[in-house]
């Protein structure tokens, strides 16, 4: 019997594997490892082609939506083929991402790690709207912004809630015309933009303000584990500042409240290097042996997460009675 959600995991690297409690939790394992190498950080459209393949016959045999481990967080730019993948009866839906980086960069190639949520919004016309929590890295610097759904944001199609971050001078830009928006002043060439943040506001608070403003909506939920601080769990990217207990905390909340047409959860330690040379210049991972690897602790420290996660979702599977 599927319990509400139906948890699955795409074994693109090997880390969930390493993680026996999840795994006999999981309803599936996907083996991806041939092509994971391949598709890892970036990957052209030609090259998916197998995976939407896998996605739709998938669907077809599991019909309750999903929460999909996808392993490291070199892997998220996967959630807008889950995203494209969506039957149509769970459309239109509402993204809202946890995470350390916006991933909203508009740029080639389309499914890369960094450009996946601009993809998604330049793409997607049933994507009602995106919501990004927890960002705390230098993306959001703002001459970064240049690179960024400007429109989108403008429109409030966007919204952003950073962990720290409250203000952005943002150069040379305007909103479009006839547009304005609340969060925006004109500064001498360009704008400041004010965001409510996790810090000011409250954790709780904003995780609560967000399930009761979207209640009985569609919501797909994407969750990084680079959110959370790296003294408690260890992911391949740099981190942010939420608590464990406040990410679980706030998916309750959000759990509790929507409709959730599907979530995806990645941020495992893939288990060795980049091999490509272009893209570890793309990750800032010049050389691989400066890159620390996965320990047997670091495993259990994610698996305990994952659990708690599904545990948070109410996802589960029970093999029939026969």
């Amino acid at each position: 019997m599927v319990v509400r959600l139906f948890p699955l995991a795409m074994d693109w690297d090997g880390s969930i594997v390493a993680q026996p409690e999840l795994c006999a939790r999981l309803g599936i394992i996907v083996p991806l490892r041939t092509e994971g190498e391949s598709l890892r950080v970036w990957a052209d459209k030609g090259r998916l082609l197998d995976v939407f393949n896998r996605w739709s016959f998938l669907h077809e045999q599991y019909r309750a939506p999903w929460v999909t481990f996808l392993g490291s967080g070199d892997y998220h730019h996967m959630t807008l083929t889950l995203l494209e993948s969506l039957p149509v009866d769970q459309r239109p839906t509402t993204l809202v991402v946890v995470d350390n980086h916006p991933d909203w960069f508009l740029e080639s190639p389309p499914y890369h790690c960094g450009n996946w949520v601009g993809t998604a919004l330049k793409t997607l016309g049933w994507l009602k709207q995106v919501i990004l929590i927890g960002m705390n890295s230098d993306d959001l610097r703002g001459y970064r912004f240049w690179r960024a759904p400007w429109d989108d944001l403008c429109r409030g199609r966007l919204l952003i809630y950073p962990y720290r971050l409250s203000k952005v001078k943002i150069p040379l830009r305007r909103c479009p015309a006839g547009i304005s928006s609340v969060s925006a002043r004109k500064i001498w060439m360009g704008m400041e933009w004010s965001f409510p943040t996790l810090v000011s506001r409250g954790v709780t608070q904003t995780f609560q303000d967000l399930a009761e403003t979207l209640q009985g909506e569609s919501i797909y939920l994407s969750i990084d584990k680079d959110c959370l601080r790296r003294d408690q769990l260890v992911t391949d990217w740099e981190q942010g500042g939420l608590d464990t207990d406040e990410l679980l905390a706030g998916v309750r909340q959000i759990s509790a409240n929507v409709r959730l047409c599907g979530v995806d959860i990645c941020g495992e330690m893939a288990t060795r290097p980049l091999r490509n040379w272009a893209k570890r210049l793309d990750t800032g991972r010049w050389f691989a042996a400066g890159v620390r690897r996965p320990m047997a602790q670091d495993y259990t420290a994610h698996e305990q997460m994952n659990l708690a996660l599904l545990d948070a979702l109410g996802a589960g599977y029970q093999e029939p009675d026969l």
